[in-house]
């Protein structure tokens, strides 16, 4: 993953607790050739609190607390710009989040997963596990994502995507499903996939699924995107 002499950089998007990214930073780290910066984000300030708390007071590990502040943008302070990335001082640190010399392994961010993944540098792995659906969050991220890099979905919606509702899954994905299908959990996994595939076929990105996963609750994909025209048509021709 990655450029050779360049931080590995983890994106846990919905962190809550922060359980994921503590434990990257925990087994990943120690078998990683490359420094790696491991971001848990969540835009629930008591979550950041948790996610902090449990990294380095339960697990010792290093933390970073940032704060992004993402403003409304109007006409008055579109040249000042929509979105600061700030701490306690009022600092930007958008130009930071990339390469913080602190050296902190971990660094908790209370923000908007939308935002911040325009406000800092490119994920190698992103994992996106919001409470629902990953639709509306599937667009920002793939195209955010650098060669090669890996987009990790977890969908809680299984209503929508197990057919118990098809108008939803028709407004969410654009999908027809049927309840009466004998595949259906994996219609709701070639769904996730599509919405994957559409996106990133739009940013000019190809899609290739590495891992899927179909239980009582949750569905979830693994997939590697991979720049270029020619990889974004091969991937439309599979929708």
């Amino acid at each position: 993953l990655g450029a050779e002499g360049h931080p590995l950089r983890i994106f846990d998007a919905f962190a809550s607790s922060g359980a994921l990214a503590v434990r990257i930073a925990l087994e990943v780290a120690p078998q990683c050739s490359r420094p790696l910066e491991v971001t848990a984000a969540d835009i629930d300030a008591q979550c950041c609190d948790l996610a902090a708390l449990n990294a380095r007071s339960l697990n010792g590990l290093r933390v970073r607390r940032l704060h992004a502040l993402v403003a409304p943008c109007d006409a008055a302070d579109a040249d000042a710009g929509a979105a600061a990335t700030t701490e306690a001082g009022g600092a930007s640190l958008a130009p930071r989040l990339a390469s913080d010399p602190s050296g902190a392994l971990v660094r908790v961010v209370c923000a908007d997963a939308r935002a911040l993944v325009h406000l800092a540098s490119p994920f190698e792995y992103a994992h996106l596990d919001p409470f629902g659906s990953c639709a509306q969050h599937i667009d920002g991220f793939a195209a955010r994502a650098p060669h090669g890099g890996l987009i990790s979905l977890t969908a809680t919606d299984t209503s929508a995507l197990y057919a118990h509702y098809p108008r939803v899954a028709r407004r969410a994905y654009a999908a027809t499903l049927e309840r009466s299908d004998a595949n259906w959990r994996e219609a709701g996994v070639r769904v996730l996939c599509g919405a994957l595939a559409v996106a990133a076929a739009r940013h000019g990105k190809g899609m290739q699924p590495l891992h899927s996963c179909a239980a009582a609750h949750f569905v979830h994909v693994v997939a590697r995107l991979e720049r270029g025209a020619a990889a974004a048509d091969r991937t439309a021709q599979l929708v």
